[in-house]
């Protein structure tokens, strides 16, 4: 079978379902997507961010603590980036006693690499990846680009729709 075919075989395919979370956001630079995007932070989930990193890191002074989020908000984090972040932080930061930079709440994200047509032929045709482990998606574009089915599957992504 040919790519052509394969692809136009996952474009359609029941594994690539319509994802039902909010549409990660695409980052050309990268080719990638954000799986972030939704309600940016409140101040209600703001304070209780701040009441969950006082307790994680009691070394953190009260002024840091406004200062991380206020930079979560200038940095345009959804509210669920912001409690990933900080989960992800508390879990990882190994340094005890010792409070964690700012920057690593602020660096904080989750990426899907996405391929074009291009891209995922060429790979295909060198051997390191398999059409089958990948789906089109919808990125907001005027063509599809190809998420593994995994990352389709784990984030929800909408599949691309072919239109004859």
């Amino acid at each position: 079978m040919g790519h052509e075919s394969t692809a136009l075989r996952l474009i359609n395919s029941e594994v690539c379902s319509t994802g039902s979370r909010p549409t990660p956001r695409y980052l050309p630079k990268t080719n990638e997507l954000t799986i972030y995007s939704g309600n940016p932070l409140d101040k209600r989930q703001a304070a209780e961010l701040s009441l969950k990193v006082a307790a994680a890191f009691p070394e953190m002074s009260e002024p840091k603590i406004r200062l991380l989020i206020e930079m979560l908000i200038d940095e345009k984090f959804s509210e669920q980036r912001a409690i990933d972040a900080v989960k992800h932080v508390i879990k990882q930061h190994t340094a005890w006693g010792k409070e964690p930079p700012i920057g690593a709440f602020i660096q904080y994200d989750r990426r899907i690499k996405i391929l074009t047509y291009a891209e995922i032929t060429k790979q295909s045709n060198e051997g390191s990846l398999s059409w089958d482990d990948y789906c089109a998606v919808d990125v907001g574009l005027d063509k599809p680009r190809w998420a593994l089915i995994e990352d389709v599957t784990r984030y929800g992504l909408k599949a691309w729709k072919a239109t004859t």
